[in-house]
């Protein structure tokens, strides 16, 4: 049975133990929002989860194996199902996937994280044509983005500058400093 509480959807690739999924797990461990709003997260991949998500997130395991193509059909299927009133995506695959299912395809809000300068991030995994297409995708697709948050003045206005996000959609969130 649904309840009348409004649906937001993260989606994240995997629950490994990089950086975007531990600030995603404190986010989720941090909301108070949980009696407001039903919080579910899907995976793209079904990996190794490093991260124990709080009890009141569903949780959704695709099967993308690592694949884009893979990870827009399957989660097109699972939000068609779900009719969030939001996602937010944190990773590029993710943050691309979110942009074509629910901008593109469905109308409805998508917002994207960056964690990392996308540019220097692909330009060290990548060469030639696989950079070329690494950074094309995501040049493409992010100025749909309903917003996109940076984690640092660079980090957004690499999103402006090398990803055709619009300068009005974009806002940085600081990392609040940890107290001793």
């Amino acid at each position: 049975m649904r309840d009348n509480k409004p649906m937001v959807v993260f989606i994240i690739n995997s629950l490994g133990l990089g950086g975007a999924e531990r600030a995603l797990n404190n986010i989720l461990q941090a909301t108070p929002q949980h009696e407001q709003f039903n919080i579910h997260l899907i995976l793209l991949d079904r990996e190794k989860e490093h991260r124990i998500m709080p009890e009141f997130v569903t949780m959704h395991r695709l099967d993308s194996r690592r694949s884009l193509i893979r990870s827009v059909y399957l989660l097109s299927q699972k939000l068609s199902a779900l009719k969030p009133s939001l996602c937010v995506s944190l990773l590029v695959r993710s943050n691309v996937a979110n942009v074509i299912v629910n901008r593109i395809l469905h109308r409805r809000p998508a917002i994207i994280c960056e964690r990392m300068h996308l540019s220097s991030h692909l330009a060290l995994q990548f060469s030639g044509l696989k950079l070329v297409l690494s950074k094309m995708v995501p040049r493409v697709v992010y100025p749909f983005a309903s917003q996109a948050l940076g984690v640092s003045t660079g980090v957004t206005n690499d999103q402006v500058q090398n990803f055709n996000m619009p300068n009005a959609r974009t806002l940085t969130i600081f990392r609040q400093p940890r107290r001793l």
